[in-house]
């Protein structure tokens, strides 16, 4: 499979992105499905915390109890496993999101980059 986030290219990667070691967020296909894992020690934890997944044959949202959408896919072609997917972690208390420049990990900026084959492709501390 193969995840576009933020100019980035994520291919067969088991866990986009991990927080010491334990996964934070996954896609898999068949059917499609955003896997978001909240730590439980954040610095700042979100109030009135309520994900809830809206899901049809083509995209998955997983949204909060404000009805922001945190994550969004979108299969762009089911022939060669492509999604696209649309990010912004900080409404529950991580400083990750994407836009037009790139993927914003806290003061970090990635974009034009290829992952392929890793267990973790993005590992935080």
């Amino acid at each position: 499979m193969r995840v576009i986030l933020g100019g980035n290219e994520f291919i067969d990667c088991h866990s986009l992105v991990s927080i010491r070691g334990t996964p934070l967020l996954r896609v898999s296909l068949s059917p499609l499905r955003i896997e978001l894992t909240i730590p439980p020690d954040l610095p700042k934890p979100p109030t009135q915390l309520e994900l809830r997944h809206v899901t049809t044959e083509r995209s998955d949202a997983v949204f909060t109890s404000v009805n922001h959408a945190v994550a969004i896919a979108t299969v762009l072609d089911s022939k060669t496993n492509t999604v696209h997917l649309r990010l912004d972690l900080r409404p529950i208390g991580i400083n990750i999101y994407d836009d037009v420049s790139g993927l914003h990990v806290g003061t970090n900026l990635f974009s034009g980059n290829v992952v392929k084959g890793a267990g973790t492709a993005i590992n935080l501390a």
